[in-house]
């Protein structure tokens, strides 16, 4: 039977040489040794990513479903990318960001290896580790500006162009969205001012658990 398995054994060895497989199942055989009483076996937590999308949007999103469209659409345009589901960081009156994301963490960029939130609570504090500045291939941009509606804690902002449910023909300058600057790690990422509905701006996405 044990012909059948591969076998990781990284006795004498430090580091491991051997690497475990994602989405693969394992059995592990632990042996006694004199004097230790006990084994830990380390496995890393699982990781979400956020970017902002490459592509531009005006007001008419199709809602909030719309939106989430577009982010999944994405992310599946980098076949590498962690796979998963995507929303939008984006809030209507109907639903909060807070409401309709997952609470999960920590947060990383695309193909990137920092951190821009631990976990839920500090995405939502108003103070990220590092800022949002990757879009889904993992590009660096130094100045972008996507719909938000959102304020810092996750909650609804006032200025949501109707809901993102305009028309492409009726998104106008007199109508308003709330916008953040993502290349920001205070406040400002999702709660940076507003842009007229008719303006072409990206989306902030989330994987969701």
């Amino acid at each position: 039977i044990r012909d059948r398995y591969n076998t990781f054994d990284d006795t004498g060895v430090s580091p491991s040489v051997n690497t475990l497989q994602p989405n693969k199942s394992y059995w592990f055989q632990s042996r006694y040794v004199s004097g230790v009483d006990r084994i830990a076996m380390l496995i890393p937590a699982p990781t979400y990513t956020v970017f902002v999308t490459s592509t531009t949007y005006t007001c008419a999103l199709g809602g909030l479903v719309g939106a989430d469209d577009n982010c999944q659409e994405r992310s599946e345009a980098l076949g590498a990318m962690v796979n998963g589901s995507y929303k939008a960081w984006l809030s209507a009156t109907t639903e909060s960001a807070a409401e309709r994301l997952d609470h999960a963490g920590p947060y990383f960029g695309a193909k990137s290896e920092n951190m821009i939130a631990a976990n839920w609570d500090e995405l939502t504090s108003g103070s990220l580790e590092n800022a949002i500045a990757q879009n889904e291939f993992g590009s660096v941009f130094s100045d972008k500006v996507a719909w938000t509606a959102t304020n810092p804690d996750g909650s609804q902002s006032p200025l949501n162009c109707n809901d993102w449910s305009f028309g492409a023909f009726d998104c106008c300058p007199s109508t308003h969205g709330d916008v953040g600057s993502p290349v920001n790690t205070a406040p400002a990422w999702t709660s940076g001012g507003y842009s007229s509905c008719n303006s072409n701006n990206h989306l902030i996405c989330d994987q969701q658990c």
